[in-house]
C-alpha cells in the first residue's frame, strides 16, 4: 500500500478499532483525512512509513485529529496530551477598561 487511493476504501469502515499499517510505503499525508473518517479508531500503527516525515508534528497532529485514539505506534495516548488544559490557555493578566 502506498497511495491515498490504495487506502481510500477505509473511509467505508467507520467501526474499525485497530489499524495496523506499519512498514508499508504510505507517503501521502492525505491519509489523515481517511483516518478522521474512522471515529471508532483506538489503535493505529503507521510507523515505518515515509508519511510520518510528511506530517508536521506527526504524533501531536494525529492525536488531535483522531479523538478516540488510545495508542499510536505502540505508545499510549494520554488524556493530557489530547485535551487542552487550563494551564495551556493564555491568561489575561489585566482587564481592558
Amino acid at each position: 500500500m502506498e497511495t491515498y487511493e490504495d487506502l481510500e476504501h477505509l473511509k467505508n469502515c467507520p467501526s474499525v478499532r485497530v489499524l495496523e499499517l506499519s512498514k508499508n510505503r504510505i507517503a501521502d499525508p492525505r491519509i489523515v483525512e481517511i483516518l478522521e473518517a474512522m471515529p471508532d479508531l483506538r489503535l493505529l500503527k503507521l510507523d515505518g512509513n515515509p508519511v510520518i516525515r510528511s506530517i508536521p508534528q506527526y504524533r501531536k497532529t494525529l492525536i488531535c485529529k483522531l479523538k478516540g485514539l488510545t495508542y499510536l505506534d505502540d505508545r499510549p495516548v494520554f488524556e493530557a496530551t489530547t485535551r487542552p488544559t487550563l494551564s495551556s490557555r493564555p491568561v489575561a493578566l489585566w482587564s481592558e477598561a
